[in-house]
């Protein structure tokens, strides 16, 4: 049973669409490096994209180039966030295993790293981009002292969610995820911009364009809406008690 705060911070899944002949509107960074990689001459809106640059699909967010735009999950910060977040919540925790896909680019990593460090925490990297690496890259991760996870934004890594969420719980890891789904689904805590609002913003994009706007021309925007999403349900069966501060700032409470 969840409880959500009256907060302007929500959020869940939605799938890709396509708007009119003129626009393909899509989320995931594969799709849009395909239409890329076709040479197609429609323009293209991209709703979530953790490093639009570092992944070849824009050239600068002020100006995109081509015929592709759309919105960023600006990843550096918000993955270095959530390891606080995860400190705080679990002040206990010493060494954090970090699941990164290695398809969506090397945005983060670095920060992730020295936010972890200032914590006094240890981050052990570990790259899975093919569901048959999670299992032993758990296993490994657990037998180099890991005690908790902190997983970045990856449009894989969501679509595999109910296998990492179970082997998370296996391994009794206090983990951290980038969207609420991965709470409701019972991980511990996720931090992230809101979903709903980015793929909102997002038509507005297809909106410009049909009326004449080149993407070239429309800059890559970033999140504004942020939610915190805690599983109390799940803090209980890891034995934790999280700090009723955190909890008070959550924007939802699965209980």
């Amino acid at each position: 049973m969840g409880r959500r705060r009256s907060k302007p911070h929500q959020t869940t899944g939605s799938r890709s669409r396509t708007t009119r002949s003129r626009c393909h509107h899509h989320c995931r960074l594969e799709t849009t490096l395909a239409l890329i990689a076709t040479g197609t001459k429609t323009s293209v809106v991209f709703a979530i994209i953790s490093d639009p640059i570092g992944t070849g699909v824009v050239k600068s967010l002020s100006r995109p180039g081509g015929n592709v735009t759309g919105l960023a999950m600006s990843g550096t910060d918000l993955e270095a966030k959530r390891v606080e977040v995860l400190k705080e919540a679990v002040p206990a925790t010493t060494r954090i295993m970090v699941l990164h896909d290695p398809k969506v680019g090397q945005a983060g990593v670095a920060e992730v790293q020295a936010t972890a460090r200032a914590l006094k925490l240890d981050p052990l990297i570990v790259q899975a981009a093919d569901p048959n690496e999670f299992d032993g890259a758990f296993a490994h991760a657990k037998e180099q002292g890991a005690d908790a996870l902190v997983t970045m934004a990856s449009p894989f890594l969501n679509y595999n969610r109910k296998r990492l969420i179970e082997l998370a719980g296996r391994y009794r890891l206090a983990s951290i995820w980038f969207g609420a789904a991965f709470v409701r689904e019972g991980g511990l805590l996720s931090y992230g911009p809101s979903f709903p609002d980015m793929y909102r913003r997002s038509a507005g994009y297809v909106a410009k364009i049909i009326r004449g706007a080149k993407p070239a021309d429309i800059p890559v925007e970033q999140p504004v809406k942020f939610e915190m999403v805690i599983n109390l349900k799940t803090s209980k069966a890891l034995g934790l008690e999280i700090p009723a501060m955190l909890i008070a700032r959550a924007d939802e409470v699965v209980e």
